[in-house]
């Protein structure tokens, strides 16, 4: 795969797209990432990835070029963190005791709710969300996870979450697979987080609720 990158980049060069002495456009930090993570596993390749993914490497030429660059950054760290789930400077996973919050199961309550974006919500549908959401809590896990990405789930919703510090953003489909749902917040101690979800049905319309979540002992 870093042959074949390598190659692409190459060929940028030779058609003059991307001038690996001037970097117009500024590196994107996930190639930071990857070098860093390049150094440590595999250092033998660092040299003529710097030229291509460092500072002033040829990426930076133009804005098509950065956000392909930038775009197989991302996919080559992701993967080599798979390979390599236990080394820190690719990420490395981190004990649940080193997360800011505990795995495990979450009671819910609902303590307020916006109006949705298609006018006020019908009072029956909301308080059976509510209900639901209370009834079934969520979850976060950090099994398999690598730092800062985690899990979280709510009754059939799967969401994938990432942490910056204490604060958090979850992100998958909705109940039907076409909508969408979203749950940002921010984590206080291991056991107390404050959150807004958004719950769309994958058109104009969504609904807001603002949560409170306590760990479960």
């Amino acid at each position: 795969m870093i042959l074949l990158l390598l190659q692409a980049c190459f060929l940028l060069n030779d058609l003059g797209l991307a001038p690996a002495d001037s970097a117009l456009v500024a590196a994107d930090p996930v190639c930071s990432a990857y070098l860093t993570c390049v150094a440590a596993v595999e250092p033998g390749d660092l040299s003529a990835l710097v030229d291509t993914y460092g500072e002033s490497g040829s990426c930076w030429g133009d804005e098509a070029t950065a956000e392909a660059c930038a775009s197989a950054c991302d996919s080559e760290l992701d993967a080599l963190r798979e390979e390599n789930p236990d080394e820190p400077e690719c990420g490395g996973t981190v004990p649940s005791e080193e997360w800011p919050f505990r795995d495990g199961h979450w009671d819910v309550s609902v303590t307020g709710v916006g109006e949705d974006s298609c006018g006020a919500p019908d009072e029956d549908t909301l308080a059976t969300l509510s209900y639901l959401v209370e009834e079934y809590g969520m979850s976060f896990s950090t099994d398999e996870a690598v730092f800062p990405d985690f899990r979280a789930s709510m009754m059939l919703l799967g969401l994938d979450c990432t942490l910056d510090g204490d604060e958090f953003f979850c992100a998958g489909d909705g109940f039907d697979g076409n909508g969408a749902a979203e749950l940002s917040g921010r984590f206080s101690g291991e056991t107390h987080a404050k959150a807004d979800m958004t719950l769309g049905d994958g058109g104009a319309c969504f609904t807001t609720l603002s949560l409170a979540l306590t760990a479960k002992e």
